[in-house]
């Protein structure tokens, strides 16, 4: 890989990171359990995108 193509790959990994912290805040300071489901059902997708898993 190209210097380019790490530097992007990281700044997309960084940027799933960064909605995955802001999405566990959700499901931390969310009252409702039906939200917190939900929020969780997104919160996986960002996680797994930012371990690298496709």
């Amino acid at each position: 890989m190209s210097t380019a193509e790490l530097s992007i790959m990281f700044a997309y990994r960084l940027l799933a990171l960064f909605v995955a912290v802001m999405m566990a805040l959700v499901l931390w300071r969310e009252k409702d359990r039906r939200a917190q489901f939900f929020a969780f059902l997104v919160f996986i997708p960002f996680i797994l995108r930012a371990a690298g898993v496709k």
